[in-house]
């Protein structure tokens, strides 16, 4: 009889625990996917331009735990700022549901205007929901978004 293989995963308490004493730029997964380390992180997000994640995820790699979780948390900071209620102003791109479909948001914005770019004048975004139920790339969405 063959023999079963066991894999773990690893915990949330794991992760914050590590979080709670380490730097967050240097928490990363191992190459097995199954637990953290405290390893230094040769990139991190803050350094990371939006072009490269770009490229990164058009090439199907992903980010380390430590820039993904820094621009989760920066993100959340941001959005603790925000008033629930926003007043908003014409003109105004209005993007629908994207549904985790990061190549669609990609070519929305060459369409429409590429925020990031400082040579870009387009109006801004407002983006009503839906980013990552239904396609494969949901986490490529919001992190990029």
């Amino acid at each position: 009889a063959a023999q079963k293989r066991r894999y773990s995963m690893p915990t949330i308490e794991h992760a914050v625990s590590l979080i709670k004493h380490t730097k967050v730029e240097s928490i990363v997964m191992d190459a097995s996917g199954s637990k953290f380390t405290s390893e230094k992180v040769e990139i991190s997000a803050a350094d990371l331009g939006i072009e490269d994640m770009i490229r990164m995820f058009q090439r199907q790699e992903t980010l380390t735990f430590g820039q993904a979780w820094e621009i989760v948390t920066g993100a959340r900071k941001l959005t603790m700022l925000e008033p629930n209620v926003l007043d908003i102003y014409a003109p105004m791109h209005v993007v629908g549901d994207i549904h985790g479909q990061f190549y669609d948001l990609l070519n929305m914005f060459n369409r429409s205007g590429r925020l990031w770019d400082d040579a870009d004048d387009s109006p801004p975004y407002l983006f009503l929901g839906d980013y990552v139920d239904r396609g494969a790339f949901g986490c490529e969405v919001m992190l990029f978004l």
